[in-house]
């Protein structure tokens, strides 16, 4: 990190990029069950995955939002949750690296992603552009940036949310991701 070397301990294995082009997959149907077993009930929901967005900012990306809009609306929009695996930003086209990735940020507040493991790309900047510009206070990006596997330097502190629980489609349903 740049501007704050040794701030951050990063353990276990950080993905690589795969070639910069954004993936989008239907990468669960599954079904929550509500506790206690007296208010069991099967709610389907589908989670859509993209992973090395890397700021595609360009002719594709209204192709991009209206895959994850066809998606969506196929699962149906209460049912289903936007993720990312990571690297939404850093190693950028110019049409969003010019501007710090703030256009990538903007598209995926847009498309309403939920939440995101940090890639090594978000912290390109350093871990102090990723909290206080990225993710921001007031908030920037409006989902939640996960890190499970990043800490405060000697420390087993977690820098980040290491999971997060998001609002099922129904009252009282709540799914964990990390």
């Amino acid at each position: 990190c740049p501007s704050d070397e040794g701030a951050l301990d990063v353990r276990g294995v950080m993905r690589s990029a795969t070639g910069g082009v954004a993936a989008l997959g239907l990468v669960l149907v599954g079904t929550v069950v509500a506790a206690p077993a007296a208010l069991a009930v099967d709610v389907p929901l589908t989670f859509l995955d993209i992973n090395d967005f890397h700021g595609r900012i360009d002719a594709n990306t209204v192709r991009f939002a209206g895959t994850v809009e066809q998606q969506r609306a196929a699962a149906g929009e209460d049912n289903t949750v936007l993720l990312s695996a990571g690297d939404n930003i850093g190693a950028s086209l110019f049409a969003s690296s010019s501007q710090q990735d703030q256009p990538t940020i903007d598209v995926l507040n847009a498309l309403g992603l939920a939440a995101s493991a940090v890639g090594n790309h978000e912290l390109d900047q350093g871990y102090a552009d990723l909290t206080d510009r990225v993710i921001g206070d007031p908030p920037n990006a409006l989902f939640t940036y996960l890190g499970a596997n990043v800490y405060l330097s000697g420390t087993t502190t977690p820098a980040l949310d290491e999971y997060a629980l998001l609002d099922g489609p129904r009252e009282p349903h709540r799914v964990g991701v990390d």
